[in-house]
């Protein structure tokens, strides 16, 4: 049953009101028409992004700009808000909108999130998450009756680097170990943002603990522990106060030449922004990327250029959510279509940048990495996504095969 008019009306009302919190429609590829990016014809789609600038929004936006024609879909970009009463109403409007499927990056709580299924199902309308292990939507919570993860209007996500929480850690702990320095303040983000930032930091400490037991004493690992409440890490919460100088302060006059900061998930670019950092830099070794932070990246042996490794995921892996959605809206599911909720929710590997030489292949192998966004060094080809669409035989098998493949090696070293 389709909402009542009085409804859609008074939701795109409040909307009005609010929409200077939510941020502004920003599209990659306005094409031939005046009201988003998405040209004319097809199905049409929101991509709810975190932002609208940097490196791999700009290739998502040339990847989708490419596969438009060739599967017969449109597209409007827009900037999600951190409230989820705000992202509630922008989404709410989308799918009164007419919008025929969601693809977000951003995850709200599991209640917000049912709210938004609900309207989805009766406006028949399919939801999907994009780099985000969609672990609040997929978890049982505090709901007491429907959950989003049981609709079949809930098509799942794809992560934003591996799921568990070995990989990444035992990545950051081999690039660390490779360098002179053994003071490691090792810090992560909320638990409400990446929960698998705490476990992440208890492999770490292992993988820490492991190799101090048969190091010598010169070459031992020694971590922060002031102010570590949960894990092993140090908690940095988004925006820092000016008032964090002075722990930045107690780092340095702790570490000293021998300091370096390993962050679980975006942490250099707030650091890096305390000006206290700047009377002494020290380098990091980050999960995550951003462009301005990547603008300081350099070898171990160029004290210039703090930051010493960074990662990220391809933007590619948009494919995931795109087709499983266009299976839906067309009404071909897949044959192997999963049935539990869980397996709904697959992996995209990150890409590790941990060399100058990493940077150079990155530029001549991947999308993201490329200046001018060449469209021949994305992983895949229009053509070929097409051919993973259902109606064209392909499965859910070998959706998730392909991007399982897409890991550091392939990424940027494959022959094109």
């Amino acid at each position: 049953m389709k909402t009542s008019i009085l409804k859609k009306i008074g939701t795109i009302a409040l909307s009005a009101m609010v929409v200077g919190s939510i941020g502004a429609v920003a599209g990659c590829d306005n094409g031939d028409n005046p009201n988003g990016p998405g040209g004319s014809g097809g199905t049409k789609i929101l991509v709810g992004v975190q932002q609208t600038r940097g490196n791999n929004y700009e290739a998502m936006c040339k990847f989708l700009d490419a596969l438009k024609p060739e599967l017969n879909f449109t597209y409007d970009i827009q900037l999600m808000d951190r409230s989820d009463n705000n992202n509630v109403i922008l989404l709410e409007n989308a799918i009164l909108k007419g919008v025929s499927g969601i693809i977000t990056m951003t995850e709200m709580a599991a209640s917000a999130t049912q709210g938004i299924i609900e309207l989805c199902e009766s406006e028949g309308v399919y939801y999907a998450g994009y780099m985000s292990d969609f672990w609040k939507t997929y978890s049982d919570g505090n709901l007491s009756g429907n959950k989003p993860k049981d609709s079949k209007y809930c098509l799942g996500s794809v992560s934003d680097g591996e799921l568990d929480s070995e990989t990444t850690a035992t990545w950051l702990f081999e690039t660390v170990k490779k360098s002179p320095y053994r003071q490691i303040v090792l810090t992560r983000a909320p638990e409400y943002a990446y929960p698998g930032s705490v476990a992440a930091s208890e492999v770490f400490k292992r993988l820490v603990d492991e190799y101090n037991a048969t190091a010598e004493d010169n070459d031992k690992f020694e971590l922060w522990t002031k102010g570590v409440t949960k894990g092993a890490a140090f908690q940095l919460d988004y925006g820092l106060p000016t008032s964090f100088a002075s722990t930045v302060t107690e780092w340095q006059n702790w570490g000293g030449d021998n300091l370096a900061l390993v962050g679980l998930n975006y942490c250099a670019g707030s650091i890096m922004g305390i000006s206290s950092y700047n009377d002494k830099r020290f380098p990091i070794f980050n999960v995550g990327w951003d462009d301005d932070v990547a603008k300081e990246f350099g070898p171990l042996t160029d004290a210039t250029k703090p930051v010493k490794a960074l990662c990220q995921t391809p933007c590619e892996t948009i494919i995931y959510p795109l087709v499983r959605m266009l299976n839906a809206i067309n009404g071909t599911p897949y044959s192997d279509e999963p049935t539990k909720p869980e397996d709904k929710v697959i992996e995209a590997k990150y890409c590790h940048i941990e060399s100058p030489k990493d940077i150079t292949d990155g530029s001549t192998h991947c999308l993201n990495f490329n200046d001018a966004r060449d469209l021949k060094y994305a992983l895949i080809s229009p053509a070929e996504v097409k051919e993973l669409l259902a109606v064209n035989g392909g499965t859910f098998t070998k959706l998730k095969e392909i991007i399982s493949t897409w890991d550091t090696e392939y990424i940027l070293r494959r022959e094109i």
